[in-house]
């Protein structure tokens, strides 16, 4: 079950009668939003194999605090980083305009982007905004997206594609109509126009729900389009932390292995994970 504490949003519907129930006046919110975050799913970690045959037993609480550090990270934010997350946002959630509507442009003239809607939001709640980003990649992208490369100059490409149109939507909303820019300005204008989160750092939050994401899959099962690509991404990750502290340390075979990461102590592992993911960025 759900941590029973909530966040309340208030709406602005001053049309509602007095007697109706608090929380038709109400959003409701988990303070945690996703359906795989730690506090949640401590079954599951438990489920994490725990052996030095298994690549991600470095998540399970008796070889190491991993799994509770990056829980720990993912609540600590500015404020200005985390946001509602829908906590369950796949393919099966997101409803698409069809083609054939009317006044809907043919396929060949269809751009890149697509009315839609989303539906059940029983997860939703505070966090961040990659944490959705992660979920829809890994579950709902077609694997032959990943294919063509190996994953790394895809998502890339993806993320860069994500990130330009957020700073867009997000200018156009705190900017008059009368100074809002013009639709076509790449990331990098936009990222001299405002402050804000940097692609780099976007890229580091997405790395560190990514991490997250594997560990709950560890202990639930694997699923989605993409799940090769997760495990890859986040082992190269895993790999970066520990090399982070303990150096280019391979073992005799020059092969980085599951007994390279079970050697890290829960020191090491908070010195890496807050020094690739500083609170001072996000």
């Amino acid at each position: 079950e759900f941590p029973t504490s909530t966040t309340t949003a208030t709406t602005n519907d001053d049309n509602d009668d007095d007697d109706n129930d608090d929380n038709q006046k109400h959003a409701r919110v988990w303070q945690s939003g996703g359906y795989w975050h730690l506090d949640t799913r401590l079954e599951e970690l438990q489920a994490v194999e725990s052996s030095n045959y298994n690549r991600w037993s470095c998540f399970h609480p008796s070889n190491s605090n991993l799994a509770s550090i990056i829980n720990q990270r993912m609540k600590e934010s500015h404020n200005t980083s985390f946001t509602l997350v829908h906590g369950d946002f796949k393919k099966d959630n997101i409803f698409f305009s069809s083609m054939k509507s009317p006044g809907r442009p043919s396929r060949q003239d269809q751009t890149l982007l697509s009315p839609c809607a989303v539906v059940d939001f029983q997860y939703c709640g505070c966090g961040y905004g990659m944490k959705d980003v992660v979920m829809l990649i890994v579950s709902s992208v077609s694997n032959r997206i990943f294919d063509r490369s190996g994953g790394g100059d895809d998502e890339n490409e993806l993320l860069s594609f994500y990130y330009q149109e957020f700073r867009k939507q997000y200018l156009n909303k705190q900017r008059p109509e009368t100074q809002r820019p013009q639709q076509q300005q790449d990331s990098g204008q936009f990222q001299h126009q405002e402050k804000g989160l940097t692609f780099d750092s976007f890229r580091k939050q997405y790395e560190l729900c990514l991490l997250d994401y594997v560990r709950f899959m560890a202990g639930w099962g694997f699923w989605g389009n993409n799940v090769n690509y997760a495990e890859s991404r986040a082992w190269s990750i895993i790999e970066s932390l520990v090399t982070s502290v303990k150096g280019n340390s391979k073992s005799k075979h020059n092969n980085f292995r599951v007994d390279d990461v079970l050697q890290m102590t829960n020191d090491d592992w908070v010195q890496a994970i807050y020094q690739r993911y500083p609170l001072s960025e996000f």
